[in-house]
């Protein structure tokens, strides 16, 4: 997988990015199989997971965050964290 920087933010993440959007009542709320779907998404090489806390209020970013997952902690940022609303990046 070619990685690309994010701006100016120095992170590198995959030119696709796992939509998990339908994650959860609103969608599959079969976690489970959710899991299937990001670890399958990690093993080929993305790094870059779109949640939001209001897909399927706020089920989306906990199956997300309950997930034992596979990326070094130095790869793995949530990016609402590091780059403000509104910012020029």
């Amino acid at each position: 997988m070619d990685y690309r920087k994010l701006g100016r933010t120095g992170l590198k993440v995959s030119p696709l990015c796992l939509g998990a959007m339908m994650f959860g009542e609103r969608g599959n709320p079969d976690h489970a199989d959710c899991a299937r779907i990001i670890h399958r998404a990690l093993d080929a090489g993305l790094n870059f997971i779109d949640t939001a806390n209001v897909y399927s209020d706020g089920e989306s970013e906990q199956i997300v965050n309950a997930l034992d997952v596979r990326i070094p902690p130095e790869h793995l940022r949530r990016i609402d964290q590091l780059v403000p609303p509104g910012a020029d990046v």
